[in-house]
C-alpha cells in the first residue's frame, strides 16, 4: 500500500486540485520507497499546471520546470521509463522554437521511440489497472506529437530551400500546425492547449520570417487540389494575413517581436523589457549563439544536480524571495554564495559531527535539558572562508559571506544562522548517517 500510495494521491490530484494531496506528495519525497513514484506524479502535476497557461512564455516556463522535475528523477532512477517518455516529448514541444529546432527534436524523437519500444513491451507483460489507462493514452498521444513535430521541424532551419517535396514540406508543416485536431487523444484536453500555444504560432513563424515561403502555401492553396480543400492550410492562411495586418498596425515594438521571443525564449526570459531593444540591435547569429548558450548550460545544470539537493535549493531560493532583504543587486550573486553554503554543510554532514572535530562542531545536538549548545561562531566563520577561498567566489562572494551568518534585521543583512541551512541539509542525510 505505501508503494502504491503515491501513484493513487496523483490520480486524486488530476480529479480533485487543491485538495492537499501535493503537500502528501512532497512528504513521500523523503522515503526511499515512495519518493521516485511521488516525484513522477509531481511532474504530472506541473504539466497539468503548464497546460492551464493560455500564453507562451508562462507555459513554456512551466513546462521546463515540469523538465527540470523529470530529469532528477531518471537521474535518480534511469530505468524509469514513462519519465522518459515524458520528457523527451517536452523536448520536443520546447525545442520546437530553439535555432537548432531541426537537430534538437530530431534528438528527442529518437529518444522517445526507444523508450516507448522497450515501455509497450514492458506493458504487453503487465497487467494495466483501469485507472492508469488514461495514462497511457495520454503518453501515446504525447509519443505521437512528438513524431508529428519531427517531420515539421526538419524543414524549419532557415538555410532550408523548400524546393524539394513541397507537398510534403506543407503536409508535415501543417499536421504539427493543426496537431490539437490530428493528435486524436490530445483533442478535447488541456494538453491541446500545448500544440495551440507553443505549435501553431511557431509554424506560423517559419513563413512569416521568409517571404517566399508565403508566397509557397499561396500558389499551393491556388494550384495544389489536396491543399485547395484542406482546412489546416485555409486557416494557415488566414492566421499569417491576420498576424501580418496586426503588426502593420502595432506601435509597439515588442509584439512585432513575438516571433524571436518565441525563438530566444531563454534570452527574452533573461532580459525581460529590454528583450525587444536589444534584438533590434543584435545580430541574429549573435543571437543564436546566445540562446544555445543559456540552454545548454541550464540543461548541464539540470543533468548533474543531485534531486534532494536541487529540491532543497529551488526551496530554500522561494524562502528567500519573499524576504524584504532580497535585493535585485545582490540576489545573484547571493544565489551562487547559497549553493557553495548547501554544499558546505553538506560536506560537514558526510564528515559527521564527531569526526569533524572543530570544523563540524555546529552540528551539536541540543544537551540533556533540551537547550542548544553554544557554537563558537568566529571559528565557524574561519572554517567557511576556508571553503570559499578556492572557489571562484572568493574574491567578491566573502563580504556577502559574512552578511550570511551575521545576526540582525537591518535591512540588506542576511539573517541566516548556520542552524537554518543545517536544518534543511539535514534532509539531504539518509536517517542513519
Amino acid at each position: 500500500m505505501a508503494t502504491r500510495l503515491p501513484r493513487l494521491l496523483g490520480v486524486l490530484d488530476a480529479h480533485h486540485p487543491g485538495a492537499g494531496l501535493r503537500e502528501a506528495l512532497e512528504r513521500c519525497l523523503m522515503l526511499d520507497h515512495t519518493c521516485r513514484d511521488a516525484a513522477f506524479e509531481l511532474a504530472l502535476g506541473d504539466l497539468r499546471q503548464a497546460l492551464e497557461q493560455d500564453q507562451y512564455a508562462p507555459m513554456a516556463e512551466q513546462l521546463r520546470k515540469t523538465q527540470d522535475r523529470l530529469t532528477e528523477l531518471i537521474t535518480l532512477d534511469p530505468d524509469r521509463l514513462d519519465a522518459q517518455l515524458y520528457h523527451a516529448a517536452l523536448e520536443a514541444v520546447l525545442g520546437l522554437s530553439a535555432p537548432d529546432a531541426p537537430t534538437r527534436v530530431r534528438t528527442a524523437a529518437s529518444t522517445l521511440r526507444d523508450a516507448l519500444h522497450r515501455y509497450r513491451d514492458y506493458r504487453y507483460r503487465t497487467r494495466t489497472p483501469a485507472w492508469a489507462r488514461p495514462r497511457q493514452d495520454d503518453v501515446i498521444a504525447w509519443s505521437e506529437l512528438t513524431v508529428v513535430l519531427d517531420g515539421a521541424a526538419a524543414h524549419l532551419a532557415d538555410d532550408d530551400p523548400w524546393y524539394e517535396s513541397g507537398h510534403d514540406i506543407l503536409t508535415a508543416l501543417l499536421r504539427a500546425y493543426t496537431a490539437h485536431n490530428t493528435v486524436a487523444v490530445l483533442r478535447d484536453t488541456p494538453a491541446a492547449a500545448a500544440a495551440e500555444t507553443l505549435v501553431a504560432p511557431v509554424i506560423e513563424d517559419a513563413f512569416l520570417q521568409h517571404e517566399h515561403r508565403q508566397r509557397f502555401l499561396q500558389r499551393a492553396l491556388a494550384h495544389d487540389e489536396e491543399i485547395r480543400d484542406d482546412p489546416a492550410a485555409q486557416h494557415l492562411l488566414a492566421g499569417l494575413l491576420n498576424r501580418t495586418k496586426s503588426g502593420e498596425n502595432s506601435s509597439d515594438q515588442q509584439a512585432a517581436d513575438q516571433g524571436k521571443a518565441r525563438r530566444w525564449q531563454r534570452l527574452a526570459h533573461q532580459l525581460g523589457d529590454d528583450f525587444a531593444a536589444f534584438v533590434d540591435q543584435t545580430p541574429e547569429h549573435v543571437l543564436d549563439r546566445l540562446e544555445l548558450g543559456l540552454r545548454t548550460r541550464d540543461d548541464l545544470l539540470a543533468a548533474i544536480a543531485d534531486p534532494k539537493y536541487g529540491r532543497l535549493k529551488a526551496r530554500l531560493l522561494r524562502q528567500l524571495e519573499n524576504s524584504r532583504d532580497w535585493l535585485p543587486g545582490i540576489a545573484d550573486e547571493f544565489t551562487t554564495l547559497l549553493d557553495t553554503t548547501i554544499r558546505y554543510t553538506y560536506l560537514c554532514y558526510d564528515v559527521g559531527r564527531k569526526m569533524g572535530g572543530s570544523y563540524t562542531e555546529h552540528l551539536r545536538k541540543r544537551d540533556k535539558d533540551g537547550k542548544k549548545q553554544k557554537v563558537d561562531e568566529a571559528l565557524f566563520h574561519q572554517h567557511y572562508r576556508e571553503v570559499l577561498q578556492p572557489s571562484g567566489i572568493a574574491s567578491d562572494g566573502r563580504e556577502i559571506a559574512g552578511r550570511l551568518v551575521v545576526t540582525g534585521s537591518g535591512r540588506g543583512s542576511w539573517s541566516l544562522r548556520t542552524g537554518f541551512l543545517s536544518r534543511h541539509v539535514a534532509e539531504l542525510i539518509p536517517s542513519d548517517a
